[in-house]
């Protein structure tokens, strides 16, 4: 599991595939920390018939959201494509129904259906599954497709709100990750409503430029040896107390600015991520973005020639990835070999290990009573 920790992120919320065989199928949802604390996160289960395979489906409420007093409900929903469509539509009405107490709740339902609502005018089961939505106060987003091929192009990833006044955008992402595109839903987590919102970012585009310092462990072996290395005579050339303090407090600010000296935010290069990887160099990114654009045009017209294209720089810069990785690791660990710190601190990086917080020992008298520090 601890491969598919995100950093950023609350532990991953897993619900295992139903199948007997445990192959294909089952869900996971990450919720960023930003958006609540641990404790507001809950795991609802509406579904009163474990046993019907029609469907996979986890809801997830969250309460408390950004410090505010609404509640967000998220449902992450798979239907397999040779699942019966009818008895998944059905399954849907009675989860629905049993939501119904958190109607007054912004829910969201996402994930792959596997019905394709192009053809909602000839097939009866998107028509159904629509309507059946619909009377749950549910409007469907998606308008495009999501998955494409050079043969044929289908909506089959939807995503439904029953609260449009804060759902702000839905959007399609061409990225590659998968054989579906990916769907992006931005919603308003606190009170303020959209426009309100809309008005603020100005003035918030400003702070994108503030000082900041850098507190990292090079910092802190700086910091620490300009003040071992400091005599302090200066502080007893006065007699006088506050003369003393203010040439103490001279000596420390200049040490700190010093070892965390105030940095602005720089310009990102063209393509460079906003936390790229140390071994994506420059001219790899440019591969990478080029990648992008052409699994773009071939997602824009789905030819044999635009998927050739795509494929052929795919692997190239697949390659060209694994490389660079292979390298700056094997310069890393040649570089600290004779640092184990740094080695295992690289190892629990990569293993996504978490650093256990000690936390502070509380001594009891002989009463058992607590004592005071």
């Amino acid at each position: 599991e601890n491969d598919l920790v995100l950093e950023g992120f609350h532990d991953p919320i897993f619900k295992n595939p139903p199948r007997s065989s445990g192959k294909g199928g089952g869900l996971i949802t990450y919720i960023n920390k930003r958006v609540c604390d641990a404790e507001s996160i809950v795991e609802l289960d509406p579904l009163s018939d474990r046993t019907n395979l029609s469907g996979e489906f986890q809801f997830i409420k969250i309460g408390e959201c950004k410090g505010y007093s609404s509640t967000k409900v998220i449902g992450n929903i798979y239907r397999s494509p040779s699942g019966n469509a009818d008895i998944f539509v059905t399954l849907l009405d009675e989860l629905c129904r049993s939501l119904n107490r958190h109607s007054r709740k912004h829910i969201v339902l996402t994930g792959d259906l596997n019905i394709d609502l192009l053809k909602h005018e000839n097939f009866k089961a998107a028509q159904n599954l629509i309507d059946t939505l619909s009377k749950y106060g549910f409007v469907q987003l998606v308008s495009r497709p999501t998955r494409i091929t050079e043969n044929s192009c289908t909506l089959i990833d939807h995503v439904y709100s029953n609260n449009l006044e804060n759902t702000t955008s839905c959007n399609i992402i061409t990225a590659d990750i998968s054989d579906h595109l990916a769907t992006l839903t931005t919603i308003n987590l606190s009170d303020v409503n959209y426009c309100a919102r809309k008005k603020l970012t100005k003035s918030d585009e400003l702070s994108k430029n503030k000082e900041f310092r850098v507190f990292d462990e090079t910092s802190h072996q700086k910091f620490e040896a300009l003040i071992q290395g400091e005599s302090w005579e200066r502080v007893f050339e006065s007699d006088d107390a506050e003369a003393q303090y203010n040439t103490f407090n001279e000596i420390y600010i200049s040490h700190y600015n010093n070892a965390y000296p105030l940095k602005t935010n720089r310009a990102r290069r063209k393509n460079e991520r906003k936390n790229p990887k140390p071994w994506i160099l420059p001219w790899l990114e440019g591969a990478c973005a080029r990648k992008q654009d052409l699994y773009h045009t071939f997602v824009s017209e789905p030819t044999a020639e635009n998927h050739a294209a795509y494929k052929k720089l795919h692997k190239f810069c697949e390659k060209h990835k694994k490389i660079a990785q292979k390298q700056y690791y094997a310069k890393f660990f040649d570089d600290y070999k004779d640092c184990s710190k740094k080695q295992w601190a690289m190892i629990n990086g990569l293993l996504n290990r978490k650093t256990k917080q000690s936390g502070c020992i509380k001594l009891n008298d002989s009463e058992g009573k607590p004592m005071n520090s």
